[in-house]
């Protein structure tokens, strides 16, 4: 199953932050150090990433209200795991699997992570943007001395 993606040309973004969830899960998978360098993800990273993009996308909805509630990481991840089931993500892995229990599927377990963290970071970005918004311009970075008598 091909995987089409309805994102705009200006999400060639998503493979910079999948080159960031690529380097956390790093440290958790292998353990190994790479000595500084820059990391490339692989095209399945990508696709998760994408994908995990389209789905914060559709809970926004139009206006890109920041998403609210209990369980938003929760429900995306779960959205996008359900779009994966069947496809030809990391598929490389189908063999490694084998020997597994279903519960403990190596392959559905990296797409898990690799949501899950986009998931976090677009979140966290998303609430900074509202925040600079509701609050304005820090006059900590405009002004050094203003913020002894401003009291902040």
């Amino acid at each position: 199953m091909a995987i089409k993606l309805a994102l705009s040309r200006f999400v060639g973004s998503v493979a910079y932050v999948a080159s960031f969830v690529a380097i956390t899960l790093l440290k958790k998978l292998l353990m190994r150090k790479d000595w500084g360098g820059l990391i490339f993800p692989a095209s399945d990273v990508v696709a998760v990433c994408k994908i995990t993009e389209m789905h914060v996308r559709q809970n926004t909805g139009p206006n890109q209200k920041p998403l609210r509630g209990r369980g938003v990481n929760a429900t995306i991840v779960n959205n996008v795991l359900a779009f994966l089931v069947g496809s030809t993500v990391f598929d490389g892995l189908s063999d490694h699997d084998l020997g597994n229990e279903p519960l403990s599927n190596h392959r559905v377990m990296l797409m898990k992570n690799i949501a899950n963290e986009y998931t976090l970071i677009r979140l966290f970005h998303q609430c900074k943007t509202v925040t600079r918004l509701v609050q304005g311009q820090s006059c900590r970075s405009v002004l050094g001395k203003t913020v002894l008598l401003k009291g902040q």
